[in-house]
């Protein structure tokens, strides 16, 4: 997937507007090399590890097969009736 001339304009557009000191880009592509913006851009890296139950993988598991039934049901994540806990949010 790439962007064309416009999206990058766009982009570029968008972080020059930027009130910052710095861009974070946590994209795994070189964000300082498509768009060239005026501020500096550190890259952040970062892995998934599931903390405990629910796992991604079963959440992805649960949500493919509701798609091939034919009845995706949004995800578990996707519209939460209480705000997440104290021990849910760590």
């Amino acid at each position: 997937m790439g962007y064309d001339a416009a999206q990058r304009a766009d982009l570029k557009a968008s972080l020059d507007a930027a009130e910052a000191d710095v861009i974070v880009s946590g994209t795994p592509i070189d964000l300082a090399r498509l768009v060239q913006p005026r501020l500096p851009v550190v890259r952040a890296r970062y892995a998934w590890a599931d903390a405990g139950a629910p796992f991604l993988s079963d959440l992805l598991a649960r949500f493919l097969a509701s798609v091939d039934a034919g009845r995706p049901e949004p995800p578990q994540w996707a519209a939460p009736s209480e705000p997440p806990t104290e021990k849910e949010r760590t």
